[in-house]
């Protein structure tokens, strides 16, 4: 074969080669693309008609707007009774005095003359002889509830929607929004605990694979079981569910879908996520109260 045929095979393999990336280069480019615009344009459920808005204009859909102020003195009464006053004195500096001391009395740092796996065995039995004697000093340990009856919720399950998560205690950020947990179900600890008799309030995400996207799909009467740090059981029946604005609508219209939510007029879980699908302008919120799932159902 001749120099001139060699160059010139070697020539069309690099066109070829150009050729098939860029090909391929294009097939990745439009199924990403294809990607992306699943992700941008998302089929959104539809709304629901039977969830009713609460608007600070309009009366509210399930409660006699007469008992709003026995409710604000209620949800007042209980923040001021779940939260605690910081503690002032955290540490104490260490005198002059016990500074030399210590300086004093401190030994020079011993020096092994062991190799690495000796002193690793010589380390692994002290640790083990150091466990057994701190273990066996500490005295019993009893976690009891609190005077009310209440505890810490740690699961939470909606069997007629598939919902099972373990709960999360959240507290709020700087800026006094709940925070979130991004896979799990968060119990907002200002909020009267699980069998305290008042408001437990939950919060979760709503999106594809969050906890609380198939919370929009809840009805009234679905069942609701929470489980305590004490994995004692409790069950609530859905009552309610409403949405309120949020990011649209007036500062009265969310200052009352807070007092909506925080109502301690009676015992009850209420859970939070937002609402509606990919706009997430509204919260939705769903009331549950307690029952005895061994009853059939009359009062």
């Amino acid at each position: 074969m001749s120099k001139r045929n060699i160059v010139i095979a070697i020539l069309g393999l690099g066109i070829l080669w150009i050729l098939v990336f860029a090909v391929a280069n294009m097939v990745i480019s439009n199924v990403e693309d294809a990607d992306v615009s699943i992700l941008a344009s998302p089929t959104q459920r539809p709304l629901r008609t039977d969830v009713p808005e609460l608007r600070a204009d309009t009366a509210t859909p399930t409660e006699d707007p007469d008992e709003v102020a026995l409710a604000e003195d209620a949800t007042a009464e209980a923040t001021e009774e779940f939260t605690e006053e910081p503690t002032a004195e955290l540490t104490q500096e260490p005198t002059s005095e016990a500074t030399e001391e210590s300086t004093e009395e401190a030994e020079p740092t011993p020096r092994y003359t062991l190799s690495a796996l000796q002193f690793q065995q010589f380390q692994t039995e002290r640790q083990e002889e150091f466990n057994e004697e701190y273990l066996a000093s500490l005295p019993p340990v009893e976690i009891e509830r609190d005077e009310d009856g209440g505890a810490y919720p740690i699961q939470i399950a909606i069997q007629d929607i598939d919902i099972f998560s373990p709960v999360l205690v959240v507290q709020t950020d700087p800026e006094f929004n709940i925070v979130t947990p991004r896979e799990e179900v968060g119990y907002y600890a200002l909020t009267p605990k699980i069998g305290a008799g008042g408001n437990s309030v939950m919060v979760g995400h709503v999106y594809p694979g969050r906890v609380f996207n198939a919370l929009l799909d809840v009805e009234v009467g679905a069942q609701i079981r929470v489980t305590d740090e004490f994995y004692e059981e409790h069950y609530y029946e859905v009552t309610e569910i409403i949405r309120f604005p949020y990011e649209v609508g007036t500062e009265e219209d969310r200052e009352l879908g807070f007092e909506y939510m925080y109502d301690q007029s009676e015992e009850r879980i209420t859970l939070v996520t937002c609402y509606p699908e990919y706009e997430w302008t509204h919260r939705f919120v769903v009331r549950a109260k307690p029952i005895d799932p061994d009853s059939d159902g009359d009062e």
